[in-house]
């Protein structure tokens, strides 16, 4: 970050609200209400790809999401909250959103989340060879179930689920060409 002040104005268990002062490049003042996590060193997003000698398959997580007081579809992800490296996260919170473990775990890189908002960074992975070692195991408040939907047909049916009510992340779209482009690679080489 540039050589900017940061003034806390409110803190809660999970989020803290900040306003930041400085210069932007360009030598103008500013003045910027943020928001950051508590308690939480990055937050993975894991693509997981179930892949079948006929087809391939994406595994959502159709999560209850209060803020919107509405279902979300979107690929499993959590935060660092104890302090582990990211992949060992991306790991834990595939396999206790969908009961899946994966042999291959590839980073698709680092993102900002809400970049005019957040400090927020998503550290995204492609799950690869899934092999389901059980149930998921959610927290107490978490309220999802897991969709796999065919490469083929993810569009359509992320369309019909919108038509229906749900919200589709905005980050699905662009993980899917991401994980894509990546898988198809991966195969010519």
């Amino acid at each position: 970050m540039m050589n900017t002040n940061k003034k806390i104005l409110h803190e809660g268990k999970f989020l803290r609200l900040a306003e930041i002062t400085g210069r932007t490049p360009s030598g103008q003042p500013f003045t910027w209400e943020i928001i950051e996590r508590v308690n939480a060193r990055g937050i993975v997003v894991i693509v997981p790809v179930r892949e079948t000698p006929s087809e391939n398959f994406f595994v959502f997580v159709r999560q209850w999401r209060a803020p919107l007081e509405a279902w979300v579809i979107e690929f499993p992800a959590g935060l660092n909250d104890k302090n582990e490296a990211l992949d060992i996260v991306a790991r834990r919170e595939l396999k206790e959103e969908t009961g899946y473990e994966a042999e291959e775990l590839i980073p698709l890189g680092t993102f900002p989340a809400s970049s005019g908002i957040s400090s927020e960074k998503l550290s995204c992975y492609l799950a690869r060879n899934l092999v389901q070692t059980g149930e998921s195991d959610l927290e107490p408040l978490e309220e999802l179930e897991v969709m796999e939907i065919s490469f083929s047909s993810v569009k359509e049916r992320l369309k019909e689920a919108q038509l229906r009510g749900d919200y589709v992340d905005l980050k699905v779209y662009a993980l899917i060409e991401l994980a894509m482009s990546v898988m198809g690679k991966s195969r010519r080489e």
